[in-house]
């Protein structure tokens, strides 16, 4: 098995707490276009992407069509180093950049601008 199987066996399995942690300290100083003066700025993140089962019948499907949601980092101030959160329940909005967020943690930061955010 080579260094990126295991990266990506170790990432498949790894809880979703682990993952935003990984992806955090990887994506938030990862450059993958350089800054065009003060024309465009670039980052990258991870998302969620969710959609809805509407069929008024059991049994029937009638999806919704995709929302994608930033998946914004624990706010590390707020939990310990070792708390595992919850499964990505946690939804809301950045005040400040009006991005869409989801989490493992009601406390959180935008992956975006870093504010600081409370979720649902």
């Amino acid at each position: 098995m080579t260094n990126k199987d295991e990266t990506i066996a170790y990432l498949r399995q790894c809880p979703g707490n682990e993952l935003a942690d990984i992806m955090e300290q990887v994506l938030s100083s990862r450059l993958e276009a350089d800054p065009e003066g003060e024309a465009f700025e670039y980052r990258m993140i991870l998302g969620m992407a969710s959609r809805e089962n509407r069929a008024v019948s059991i049994g029937n499907i009638g999806w919704s069509p995709w929302q994608i949601a930033a998946v914004a980092y624990a706010d590390h101030d707020s939990y310990s180093e070792n708390f595992i959160g919850e499964p990505f329940c946690q939804i809301g909005q950045c005040a400040n950049c009006q991005i869409e967020l989801c989490s493992h943690v009601k406390n959180a930061r935008c992956p975006i601008c870093g504010f600081k955010v409370n979720l649902t």
